[in-house]
């Protein structure tokens, strides 16, 4: 299997000691690169405020490769209150993926997009969603061939009604979760 053919989906956390600390300094690597200016100071705190959700309604997602290096991060968050586009199309809770960073890796562009959308079709299915909305960066905003079945609602906002069936083929995502160690294929961590 080539790198590129699966993607792993780390939910963060600000409070998972050591190895935590070690994914947010990688996370930070590659923020850094988008938002030059960010010190980790307040990446850091950036990290705590974003994870802290109890309900697990909102939160980051990191996206490597199998060796650990990370290819995106987007942050995540369910409206039960969405915009008068979603509204029109009769979706009452959308998950929003926004704040995408994404590593310009050659040859990585598509699947990883691919993969950021199936991650965020998981996540919405098991957050009880409607639909998924991508908030693509404008660094990527003509480069959308990765999201198959989405259509532009809005500059750089592209959306995808959900099912409570997953769907087959592409790049595969896995999700980890550090608690356990285990890998579960396609959830959150």
């Amino acid at each position: 299997m080539r790198s590129r053919d699966l993607f792993v989906a780390r939910c963060l956390t600000s409070d998972d000691g050591d190895r935590g600390q070690e994914i947010a300094r990688r996370a930070f690597a590659l923020v850094s690169l988008a938002h030059p200016s960010l010190s980790f100071a307040a990446w850091t705190r950036y990290l705590r405020r974003a994870t802290s959700s109890k309900d697990g309604r909102s939160g980051l997602v990191l996206i490597e490769d199998p060796r650990g290096y990370p290819h995106a991060l987007y942050r995540y968050e369910v409206d039960v209150q969405p915009s008068l586009v979603a509204a029109s199309e009769g979706l009452a809770r959308v998950l929003n993926v926004r704040d995408l960073v994404i590593a310009d890796v050659v040859g990585a562009g598509p699947d990883l997009l691919t993969a950021i959308a199936r991650h965020g079709e998981e996540l919405g299915r098991e957050l009880r969603c409607d639909a998924v909305a991508v908030h693509l960066p404008q660094s990527v905003v003509n480069a959308v061939e990765g999201l198959e079945g989405y259509r532009a609602v809005s500059d750089g906002i592209m959306v995808r009604r959900i099912t409570t069936a997953s769907p087959s083929g592409g790049p595969s995502v896995t999700a980890v979760s550090e608690q356990s160690g285990d890998n579960r294929s396609p959830s959150r961590a």
